[in-house]
């Protein structure tokens, strides 16, 4: 069933036998973050891997910006948890304090990517960073958050498969 996307991509469909390819696939998950091992480490290193982008207060980048990335994570775990009917009893002032605290150096690149939107009809540009950010100086709740943050992803498109990053220790 898996290879099914992938033949799809190499014959093409639609009229002009449009081709595509996928550059990585997670099968669907259920998990609870309240089991996570929590990132114990007082440094790691983000990967990202698929074009990551962030928005805050109608501000738009490509670019690593640790201001930014903080806000938009925490943003979505809570808007994924009211989703979702859990609580967010957490105080989310004190952890965006705890996460600016953090320093990091990025070593990213700019990756371009579109899609084709067929409601708008039109092209969508989805492109974003990609790359590694090391983080230091990581209080264990900010961990906790990081680590929630690689399963659900961050920033804009993550509909679309973006913002996806893995953490290395």
């Amino acid at each position: 069933m898996q290879e099914s996307p992938e033949i799809l991509g190499e014959e093409g469909i639609g009229r002009r036998a449009n081709r595509f390819y996928f550059d990585g696939m997670r099968p669907p998950q259920t998990l609870d973050i309240a089991t996570l091992p929590p990132l114990t480490a007082n440094s790691a290193t983000l990967v990202f891997y698929s074009p990551t982008s962030f928005r805050l207060n109608r501000k738009e980048s490509r670019y690593w910006d640790l201001e930014m990335f903080c806000n938009n994570l925490l943003q979505r775990a809570e808007l994924l948890c009211n989703n979702y009917g859990e609580s967010t009893e957490w105080p989310q002032e004190k952890l965006l304090q705890q996460m600016l605290a953090m320093t990091s150096t990025a070593s990213t690149d700019i990756s371009n990517r579109f899609r084709l939107s067929s409601r708008q009809k039109k092209r969508i540009d989805c492109s974003g960073l990609t790359g590694q950010v090391h983080l230091k100086n990581i209080s264990p709740d900010a961990g906790r958050i990081l680590s929630i943050g690689a399963q659900i992803g961050v920033g804009k498109n993550t509909t679309f498969g973006g913002g996806r990053y893995t953490i290395s220790r």
